[in-house]
């Protein structure tokens, strides 16, 4: 089960399946039916070869009832829950936390004998937080509109300037476009803005993204008016 960066999936272990794999950006969880029904949670490196620690959860038939749930909530950390108990995995600390007392996770020679800390109280929204919405955020786009109208003097003069200015507000508007169209990767958002002379070209290149590429239409929209008057709007793959 490949998991996306901020992807949530709840699941069962059925009597058919041995294991269950979960893996992000290659770091790996492995659920696993063990002797005697016992459900084990192993945090491994992704192939499966290399296990960082081992946490047994109890009788899988009494688990599923309530099912299994993990997310990938950082590009180094994954979340796990079962019914009221929680799991924080930080692959890049070599650390697991449980809120449940008692409960004991043990370390290999990966990660060392010692890789459970406390639970924290700032754990507990990270498992709440919503997953991005499939479409765009149309406050923050009109939010964006209003930012680049009322310092349109400004950007169109960074766009005409040095190579670290043109850097610098390129950056401030990918910053900007990425909240507004949450559901996809801020990489595949290639946004061009032309400010030469009497030539205001707004470029929206969708990538073949069919969401996106709707999406960037109903952005258009949003433009202010007295903007429209003097920048043009192209959408295109």
């Amino acid at each position: 089960m490949e998991l996306k960066l901020g992807e949530s999936k709840t699941f069962k272990l059925p009597f058919w399946l041995k294991a269950v794999d979960m893996i992000h950006e290659g770091n790996g969880l492995r659920l696993e039916r063990q002797k005697r029904g016992i459900a084990c949670l192993n945090v491994n490196n992704g192939s499966r070869r290399i296990a960082y620690a081992a946490i047994p959860l109890g009788l899988v038939k009494d688990l599923n009832e309530v099912g299994f749930t993990v997310k990938a909530q950082s590009k180094t950390r994954m979340l796990f829950s079962v019914g009221a108990v929680k799991f924080v995995i930080d692959y890049a600390a070599k650390k697991v936390a449980t809120n449940l007392i008692g409960l004991r996770v043990i370390g290999s020679q990966e990660w060392g004998e010692n890789v459970q800390i406390p639970w924290r109280s700032e754990y507990q929204p990270l498992f709440g937080l919503p997953l991005p919405p499939a479409e765009m955020d149309k406050n923050t786009a009109k939010l964006f509109w209003q930012w680049f109208n009322v310092n349109e003097a400004d950007i169109s003069r960074m766009l005409n300037g040095s190579k670290k200015e043109v850097k610098s507000i390129n950056h401030q508007i990918d910053l900007w476009l990425c909240p507004v169209f949450p559901y996809v990767k801020g990489s595949l958002i290639d946004f061009e803005v032309i400010c030469k002379g009497c030539d205001n070209t707004f470029i929206f290149h969708h990538g073949g993204h069919e969401q996106l590429a709707a999406d960037a239409q109903e952005f258009a929209a949003a433009m202010p008016e007295n903007m429209a008057k003097r920048w043009h709007y192209i959408v295109e793959e």
